[in-house]
């Protein structure tokens, strides 16, 4: 699905939206550590790609809107008008190579330390401890800090890879731009929302 809102001014917001997993999928927190691959500082894919090699956005970013059925697995970034399908083309591309082979082990090991550090850092936050249990308390009984940290321990590569490919179909994809496009742009990126992810198996 593609929708297009007309918006005056220098850049367009881009954002792909795709169908995730709730909080007590299986694969949740697999599913937490592929988002980080995406985006986990300036050393994580979309940044890498979008910012630093092809300067093609002014920001991204990629995280999980959750609720307790489902949820939403953001994209977003801002480029300059003309750019939104160069922008939006690598993107999806950057998506299907996360379909295409598991992540390497090194850079696994990184977004779980840094999974493991946000943990650590929230036993001493009274605000993340209050809505990590007072929160998910309202739907089910959260898991304790311990127990996550030893479900982030236990994911292995090929389990990234299972969750990319069961997330990133192009039956749960929606790409939303506010910004200035041409028909002959808005056509462009209608294409490519048709012909570039593949029905990966689940």
């Amino acid at each position: 699905m593609f929708a297009h809102v007309e918006q005056e001014g220098p850049q367009s917001d881009v954002q792909l939206l795709f169908r995730a997993l709730p909080e007590r999928d299986p694969d949740a927190v697999a599913q937490s550590l592929l988002v980080r691959i995406l985006d986990d500082g300036m050393s994580s894919r979309l940044h890498s790609a979008l910012c630093d090699q092809r300067g093609l956005a002014y920001s991204c970013g990629a995280q999980i809107e959750p609720l307790c059925d489902t949820a939403l697995l953001e994209i977003d970034a801002t480029c300059r008008h003309a750019k939104v399908a160069e922008l939006v083309t690598l993107t999806l591309d950057i998506v299907a190579d996360l379909c295409a082979r598991p992540p390497d082990p090194a850079e696994l090991a990184r977004v779980k330390q840094r999974s493991l550090w946000d943990l650590a850092a929230a036993v001493d936050d009274p605000e993340a401890l209050s809505g990590w249990f007072g929160g998910l308390r309202l739907y089910w009984k959260p898991d304790s800090l311990q127990t996550r940290a030893e479900k982030i321990a236990r994911v292995a590569a090929d389990d990234v890879l299972r969750v990319a490919r069961r997330i990133f179909q192009p039956k749960g994809l929606t790409l939303a731009v506010a910004g200035h496009l041409r028909k002959k742009e808005q056509s462009q990126l209608e294409r490519l929302l048709r012909c570039t992810l593949q029905p990966w198996g689940a």
